[in-house]
């Protein structure tokens, strides 16, 4: 958390990289107006995500996990989700979407890691098939092609070339958040400094945004969807009445 808060300047936009938690799916990015509840993503492939993600950000440990609100030309509107991930469980009643993406399970140890490749997914699990994972350990770690987090997972069930796993993310809090939050506040002296890329730190982009209030609970969450949403509403109602004045302009036009 230290090497994200040393390099974060005033309304910072961040390289982040995100991942799709029902399909597995990892795309980099860019992140800015950070707030206790949420923030803005940039992607120009922000339309292949589904509603739930995780933003790995170069600093923290963990990533946040967040839902996606609202998507708009390569923009997308996300609300922080800091609930206990263990509550949304739902073993098996989950879509599971086909997919074919290269990974290697180990050991918890780290021991006897063998490449496979997961063939369906969802937010909590995924079927993993390759030589020898039949054999795996009841708990494992997933390493992911494109992210360089491991995921803890234990194994549901086993064939002869497969297994079913149960997905235990690892997500950052509220409590976690809060001192990187605060490092972004306004009062803090950093700008010109450049925004910290995800690895290699080569990326940089404008600065945006603001920072906010750390301070998360369910209320803050609701409240925040509720603007959002509102916004939205609004916005299309203006919109629906300039198309409306301009259809009876055209009318009052042609009659002439």
């Amino acid at each position: 958390m230290t090497a994200l808060a040393q390099n974060i300047p005033e309304g910072a936009t961040l390289a982040v990289l995100i991942v799709d938690l029902e399909r597995l799916l990892c795309i980099e990015g860019s992140a800015s107006g950070f707030s206790g509840s949420g923030c803005s993503i940039l992607s120009h492939r922000v339309n292949e995500l589904n509603e739930m993600i995780g933003l790995r950000v170069d600093g923290l440990e963990k990533m946040i996990k967040g839902r996606i609100t609202y998507v708009s030309d390569g923009e997308a509107k996300v609300l922080f989700d800091f609930s206990e991930s263990s509550k949304d469980q739902e073993k098996r009643k989950e879509q599971r979407r086909p997919v074919h993406i290269p990974a290697r399970v180990s050991d918890l140890s780290g021991n006897a890691s063998i490449h496979c490749i997961i063939s369906n997914a969802s937010k909590n699990g995924c079927r993993l098939e390759g030589k020898g994972v039949g054999h795996l350990p009841d708990d494992i770690f997933l390493r992911i092609n494109g992210l360089d987090l491991p995921v803890r997972g234990s194994i549901a069930w086993r064939g002869p070339e497969c297994a079913g796993v149960r997905l235990c993310w690892q997500f950052t809090s509220g409590k976690e958040m809060k001192p990187v939050l605060n490092d972004m506040n306004p009062m803090h002296k950093g700008v010109g400094r450049r925004a910290a890329g995800f690895g290699s730190g080569k990326k940089r982009v404008n600065a945006v945004g603001n920072a906010g209030d750390a301070e998360q609970t369910a209320e803050d969450i609701e409240k925040a969807a509720e603007e959002i949403t509102l916004r939205e509403q609004k916005r299309a109602e203006r919109k629906a009445r300039r198309a409306e004045a301009g259809a009876f302009g055209a009318r009052k036009g042609a009659q002439l």
